[in-house]
């Protein structure tokens, strides 16, 4: 049995991958093992209690045991990704399960270095958007540093009116503990509520540059920032009403649905067409992938009621077949960019994360 990847004395991210092999050469049939388990210890020797990090995914095939040690041990390969670790020095132990014992008869391990991995971001306002005078922050932060939880204790916001010219001024602490299922897939389920809103009512037209400050739990200070620069345009107004914000998805057709409108026009709702789009593993750098053009005049008497008559059909609506599209399981950003037909500009656009199972 070998664990060979990580090496001993090696330096990790909160995520990492366990894999090697595992064989019985006295099997007579197969590989003779038929699962592997890892665990780790933290600070071995200290008495703490072992971490089950899970079952590895066992039987891969491995052509170069094979050709070292017999053609019957080739499905013997073992790997498991690891994530949600804190800081700290820990030694991995992989065991063994025999065929012929029944038992765990077999283990190696490894001593590693875990370090500390933190970040904050800002979903929404998108980069560059334009808003309306109503609208959500959001976003999500974390220090795996700290001993458990998120690591977050509170997170402030300020706003620099004049695309960041002015001073800033204090917005007001945000919500934490939102839901965010696509951040614990990435880094570990002790992140699931890593979510932050915040909302903005009635701000004044202009640039800004807003500026979220999370306060560490491992460092006892605003140690993380993140900033984001965005418009408000008096006249655009929209929302994504479905799907909401950290909502997960298992249906394999799902709806885009909401409502947007330019005060500035005359007559209807003053938006001629919006597009969508979903953005994979946001902030990896992967390529949008073009969801459809959303059909409007949907009737919406809630808006009117609120800005005025004109704007009764100013619903939106796309229906997501996930096949057609080509979605894969996973975290998306769905993006709505709203067509002005008053500047004949895509003028505004909002932001939605999910998750797709």
């Amino acid at each position: 049995m070998m664990i060979e990847t990580p090496v001993t004395n090696a330096t990790l991210a909160p995520g990492f991958m366990v894999a090697g092999y595992a064989f019985d050469p006295e099997s007579v049939s197969g590989s003779g093992v038929d699962g592997v388990v890892v665990y780790a210890f933290r600070n071995f020797g200290s008495g703490e209690p072992a971490i089950f990090l899970g079952i590895a995914t066992y039987g891969i095939v491995r052509d170069d045991v094979a050709r070292t040690f017999g053609g019957g041990l080739a499905a013997s390969g073992f790997q498991l990704m690891v994530s949600g670790l804190s800081a700290g020095n820990y030694r991995i132990f992989t065991f063994a399960h025999n065929v012929a014992t029944g038992g765990y008869s077999a283990y190696v391990y490894v001593d590693v270095a875990v370090t500390g991995l933190s970040a904050i971001v800002i979903d929404t306002p998108a980069p560059a958007a334009t808003t309306g005078r109503f609208f959500q922050i959001r976003g999500w932060a974390f220090d795996s540093r700290a001993a458990s939880g998120t690591g977050i204790y509170t997170i402030h916001l300020y706003l620099s009116p004049n695309d960041g010219a002015d001073p800033p001024i204090f917005l007001g602490v945000a919500t934490c503990g939102a839901p965010t299922p696509d951040v614990a897939s990435v880094y570990g389920p002790r992140f699931a509520d890593a979510g932050y809103t915040f909302a903005v009512n009635d701000l004044r037209p202009g640039s800004y540059l807003l500026t979220a400050f999370a306060y560490s739990l491992a460092t006892g200070s605003f140690s993380l920032a993140a900033t984001r620069r965005f418009t408000v345009d008096d006249t655009m107004a929209m929302a994504i009403d479905v799907p909401t914000a950290g909502a997960t998805i298992d249906a394999p057709v799902f709806g885009v649905m909401g409502w947007a409108i330019d005060r500035a026009s005359t007559t209807g709702s003053g938006v001629d067409t919006l597009h969508v789009y979903g953005f994979h593993n946001p902030g990896s750098g992967e390529p949008p992938i073009f969801l459809g053009v959303a059909q409007t005049g949907g009737a919406r008497s809630d808006v009117a009621a609120i800005f005025g008559a004109r704007f009764d059909t100013s619903g939106y609506a796309l229906t997501v077949d996930r096949a057609a599209s080509g979605l894969a399981p996973g975290a998306y950003d769905i993006v709505v960019w709203v067509h002005s037909s008053v500047s004949n500009t895509f003028a505004a656009v909002q932001v939605v994360r999910v998750t797709l199972r």
